[in-house]
Order: C-alpha cells, then structure tokens, then sequence
C-alpha cells in the first residue's frame, strides 16, 4: 500500500497535469488514510476542475447555466414589477404636475 505522503504527491502531479479525475481519485484513497479534513481542499479543487459533484464523479452538471423554473419565475415578477413601478412613476408625475398647476392658480389669487 502506498504511504500518505507518496499518494498525496502522486495526486499533487496529476493534478498539475491536468489529470483531475485521476487526481480525485488518488486524493479520496488518501482521505481513507489521512481523514477527511487533510484533504478536503484538495478534493474539492479537483471536483471544481472537473465541475462534477462529489455524490456523483461519473456525470458532470449538465445544465448548469439553463435557468430554472424558479428563475423564470421570478425574472417574470421583477419584469411585472418593473411595470407597475412605471406606472406608479407615471401617476405621481401626473399629481405633481395637477399639483403645480393648483399651486399657480392659488398664487394667482
């Protein structure tokens, strides 16, 4: 069986390679022998290069920029939004307008 220190060099020079599958794997083997918390960056960094999730290392995101339902959802509430502001905007410059012309009549007086 390969030391810790062996394995976490091994993974350390596949990674520099570009070898992050490999890499990953390496590191998980030596997360058995080092604990969770000695390698957990190093994991990570290989899972964020292969952009794939730890529950699933086989399969990367597949639709990782395709906007969700939520979303839709809630760019179609800011667009409703964005027009109920217009008009609100539209009616206070009508009152202010409506205002200013009663304060021009009452100055008139």
């Amino acid at each position: 069986m390969n030391s810790p220190k062996l394995l976490t060099k091994e993974a350390a020079q596949n990674f520099m390679n570009g070898n992050y599958e490999v890499a990953y794997n390496i590191y998980k083997k030596a997360e058995s022998l080092l604990g969770p918390e000695n390698v957990k960056a190093n994991i990570l960094l290989c899972q964020k290069r292969l952009n794939k999730s730890d529950k699933s290392i086989k399969h990367p995101f597949p639709y990782k920029n395709t906007p969700t339902n939520e979303t839709n959802s809630t760019n179609q509430e800011v667009e409703r939004l964005k027009k109920e502001l217009n008009k609100k905007d539209i009616e206070i410059t009508k009152r202010f307008e409506e205002l200013a012309i009663l304060t021009k009549l009452l100055e008139n007086k």
